[in-house]
């Protein structure tokens, strides 16, 4: 199978090269190929020693892979020029969040709120053990004495996650370390990772600050009439300074996730980075990255178990949103979300004991069988691609914000459907709504869109 996997994976990229040949496009998709490549390849060779996989369950994985490549090379276009240099970042985040007082206010309740249910959390870690440290995060009852308050919690952290992972990752690469919205941005991080020792929240931030430091090297703003070019000297010089920050930001966030998992497998765990801890966390990244594969292996062969739900897993972000308002009026509704859940937290032996994580393929295929395995990962590849375009058309904090979102969702569909949250939903139309005010201000300057006749996913990107 790991040949069949790499001649795929050399064709892919290979085409890739020959019909993606603006540099944010192309680097974005080679990031994505390259990652599930790694994914797979590791995944066969097996170095933990976990159950096999089946052929109809690889096969699945690169038919996701290819029909979402396809469909972001469909989606591109040989046309015309940018409609903005890339220097408006600075100006969106300035403009946007850096001076606005309503966002550090929004921030600072955004602390104070997560600092409350963080001190809970630890009042019943410290009672339940570092057993618990998970479930207490997502069970009513302890940490959160409703069911109301935990779905709260959930849409309004999950929301903020997204969005303060981008001012983070901004930050860092564009060189606002200084500024108040990084340190409130970055605090609130900390906690939301803290409060049940969640390492998705760092691994995220660490997978927008490495995106956003390529989106920067590959597409350097003009220098502007205020501001002199650097010497070359002087360029070399400050890049290796961005070089090492980012390395030393990226060690630091090693660190803390390190911590984290300290926290879930208890005291008897060394804290140093050299200790049974790290070892204990690159384990685990082993077994997330390769083990949901064979959790969508365990479901395969037990298809009956989990039902059919025509759609209502794919869409389970809408589906949730009215079924809770349905509950909510008094109605029996069985939200998708909640039932399938239930099946997804149990245990299953895949070598190791695991759950939760199915792939981004599981919906897909048990909503629709091979036709959603070939159609959403297509229409998926080809809504990054347009957010691309849209990105160098318009390059502010909101689109920045859209484009690793979505390209996130398809980084971390081998382990799960990211777009099943109410909180995907809400990071659009947070961004969507920025974005029309900042267009009105950075962006009324520069003249009328695109004719019509080139649509503005026709734009070229960088």
């Amino acid at each position: 199978m790991a040949a069949v996997a790499l001649a795929l994976f050399a064709g892919l990229f290979a085409v890739a090269r020959l019909t993606v040949r603006t540099k944010v496009a192309a680097a974005i998709l080679y990031v994505y190929l390259g990652w599930w490549a790694i994914c797979i390849l590791v995944s066969t060779l097996d170095p933990l020693g976990l159950e096999p996989v089946s052929l109809k369950t690889y096969i699945l994985l690169l038919l996701n892979v290819t029909t979402f490549a396809v469909g972001y090379v469909a989606a591109g276009n040989r046309s015309t020029r940018l409609r903005s240099d890339f220097g408006t970042l600075r100006d969106s985040y300035e403009r946007s969040l850096q001076q606005s007082r309503l966002v550090q206010i929004m921030l600072a309740l955004l602390f104070a709120y997560l600092l409350y249910y963080y001190l809970r959390y630890r009042m019943f870690l410290e009672a339940l053990g570092p057993a618990e440290a998970r479930n207490i995060r997502f069970d009513a009852g302890t940490v959160f004495p409703s069911a109301s308050a935990l779905v709260l919690y959930n849409y309004v952290v999950g929301t903020m996650t997204y969005l303060l992972q981008v001012v983070v990752a901004f930050c860092v690469v564009y060189g606002y370390m200084s500024t108040l919205t990084f340190w409130m941005s970055l605090a609130d991080l900390v906690l939301i990772a803290a409060l049940g020792a969640g390492r998705t929240s760092i691994v995220g931030a660490v997978l927008f600050l490495s995106m956003t430091a390529i989106i920067r090297a590959l597409a350097r703003p003009a220098p502007t009439h205020t501001k002199a070019p650097l010497a070359p000297w002087r360029r070399r010089v400050a890049d290796r300074g961005r070089k090492t920050i980012l390395l030393a930001t990226a060690m630091l966030a090693f660190g803390y996730a390190v911590y984290l998992t300290n926290i879930r497998t208890g005291p008897d765990v060394e804290p140093e980075l050299s200790g049974p801890g790290s070892l204990a966390f690159l384990n685990q990244v082993v077994v997330y990255s390769v083990g949901p594969f064979r959790a969508l292996d365990h479901a395969l062969r037990n298809e009956a178990r989990y039902g059919v739900y025509y759609g209502r897993l794919t869409f389970a972000a809408i589906d949730e949103i009215v079924g809770y308002t349905f509950v909510t009026l008094g109605f029996d509704y069985d939200v998708a979300n909640s039932s399938m859940g239930a099946f997804l937290r149990e245990p299953i032996d895949i070598g190791v004991s695991f759950n939760a994580l199915y792939t981004g393929l599981f919906p897909l295929y048990f909503d629709w069988g091979w036709a959603g395995v070939i159609v959403f990962p297509l229409l998926l590849g080809a809504l990054l691609r347009i957010c691309v375009s849209y990105f160098s058309a318009y390059p502010c904090m909101s689109t920045l914000a859209i484009l690793l979102f979505l390209f996130s969702v398809a980084f971390f569909s081998m382990q799960a459907w990211f777009l099943c949250s109410p909180a995907a939903l809400f990071v659009i139309a947070t961004a969507a709504l920025f974005f029309r005010h900042e267009k009105k201000v950075l962006f009324a300057a520069e003249g009328p869109a695109p004719s019509p006749s080139q649509p503005m996913w026709a734009i070229r990107p960088v």
